[in-house]
């Protein structure tokens, strides 16, 4: 596992030993109960334990442990616990504030914008009604708006709702707002484990796709 933060560090990010024990804790925890599920055969105990001894594997689990911050499930409120690298579930839990979550998270490791003001016009939504992280029922389909500042500059975008998952279609956009704002990078994501745990950087697409090779586990 110590070889997997050294290759992290020689790419440039910014990690320390305490969040490698994390992992070790985690993932010896992870494969201890696995080990004594009667219900997972052999063989695929013995595939989670190759997976789990690997550096790509560690190297994931430290950058998904950095980008997905801390969310305060009483208050509502992110942390960011890194400005180099941003990671959510694209299933979120928080359906009112979805895009004001991901902007957020696009604001704490794009060092070149200023994000203010934003706001989601959820008055289109119809349709299916799920229950919201309130335990009340909300509207979730249709179409939702969101605006912002971006360094002074407003934005705006219409997207369709699917319920409680992220429209990405927002990713392409920001780069949009990133190009029109002159900055040198771009929003790539690194990881999109099973469609739905989204891990992304602001970077040259060269740097990208060398991250997105090292940490493939797939």
């Amino acid at each position: 596992m110590s070889s997997a933060i050294e290759k992290l560090r020689q790419l440039g990010f910014d990690v320390d030993d305490q969040i490698l024990l994390e992992i070790k804790n985690q993932t010896t925890a992870f494969m201890s109960e696995t080990a004594a599920n009667p219900s997972i055969p052999d063989q695929i105990k013995q595939m989670f334990q190759s997976k789990y001894e690997s550096d790509n594997q560690t190297m994931f689990d430290i950058l998904l442990n950095l980008g997905m911050g801390d969310y305060d499930y009483d208050t509502g409120e992110w942390t960011p616990k890194s400005s180099q690298v941003y990671a959510f579930d694209a299933e979120v839990f928080d359906i009112a504030r979805m895009y004001t979550l991901f902007l957020q998270g696009v604001q704490s490791i794009v060092p070149d914008v200023v994000i203010s003001d934003i706001q989601e016009d959820l008055s289109q939504l119809t349709d299916e009604m799920i229950p919201s992280e309130t335990w009340e029922w909300m509207q979730t389909d249709g179409k939702r708006s969101v605006s912002f500042v971006c360094n002074n500059h407003p934005y705006s975008i219409e997207l369709e709702s699917w319920g409680d998952w992220i429209n990405m279609n927002i990713l392409d956009f920001m780069n949009e707002v990133l190009e029109k704002e002159g900055c040198p990078n771009r929003l790539y994501v690194i990881s999109h484990e099973l469609d739905q745990i989204v891990m992304m950087i602001y970077s040259t697409q060269e740097r990208a796709d060398m991250i997105k090779a090292l940490i493939n586990v797939h």
